[in-house]
């Protein structure tokens, strides 16, 4: 697999671009490392309701077609 988006030439990181899967890369780069805050603990991710969750699940099920 390309360290680069085959759609725009961004990186790629963990299988996702970081502009066109922008929402999807935060959520799992950011809310779900608990190394990201830099003391063991997990950012708290938005409701589930949310558009940007929303624009997560729709950017991730892209990724598995």
């Amino acid at each position: 697999m390309s360290k680069y988006c085959e759609d725009c030439g961004c990186k790629v990181y963990s299988g996702r671009c970081s502009n066109c899967h922008e929402a999807s890369f935060i959520y799992h780069e950011q809310y779900m490392n608990p190394d990201y805050l830099g003391n063991g603990q997990q950012l708290t991710p938005p409701d589930e309701n949310s558009d940007f969750m929303r624009k997560v699940r729709e950017q991730d099920a892209s990724l598995r077609r």
